[in-house]
């Protein structure tokens, strides 16, 4: 599905999609590229891509964050608190975009050799982010949004998790935060 766009135009909750775009301008004002995996991911497909009713539509959003370094996740995380729209948790890698909780894994430069990333400052919390820069590289283009939203007029497109991504990042059994 590399590339694919399909429009799901007025399809999701408007509340994911304000929570996404929202996150979408600040990623963007920091050179940060993300994309939606996990649960909501899955439910896009079978809901929209396979016109299978999803087993439940999901209440929170995971996106997978391509980043260098902790400095640049904090300043993701930072400014999404600063913007008014977020608040963060207790859990490093967790805002809250008014009832909608957000995980926010980091991937990429940021991980090490094996692909795993370690929380800091005690680097006690490992995740294996395995696969995730090659199931970004093959993601698929989504559009969220065609139409006047809220008080602007948007073509919102976001790149999402496929189902081969979802059977890699899955089955490489990494340790769920």
């Amino acid at each position: 599905m590399k590339n694919i766009l399909i429009d799901i135009s007025g399809k999701l909750d408007n509340s994911y999609i304000a929570a996404i775009k929202e996150i979408k301008k600040v990623a963007d004002s920091l050179k940060i590229s993300f994309f939606i995996v996990g649960a909501l991911a899955r439910d896009i497909i079978m809901e929209y891509f396979y016109k299978i009713k999803a087993p439940r539509m999901t209440m929170d959003i995971d996106l997978g964050i391509r980043v260098s370094s902790w400095n640049q996740f904090d300043q993701l995380i930072n400014t999404l608190e600063l913007s008014g729209e977020f608040k963060k948790l207790k859990e490093k890698h967790r805002v809250i975009y008014k009832d909608i909780i957000i995980d926010i894994v980091p991937f990429g430069g940021i991980s090490d050799e094996n692909e795993k990333i370690s929380w800091p400052p005690e680097n006690e919390v490992v995740m294996s982010v395995m696969g995730f820069n090659e199931v970004y590289d093959n993601s698929t283009l989504v559009r969220l949004q065609n139409r006047a939203f809220f008080v602007d007029f948007l073509i919102f497109s976001i790149k999402i998790d496929t189902e081969s991504g979802i059977y890699i990042r899955k089955g490489n059994n990494y340790e769920k935060l």
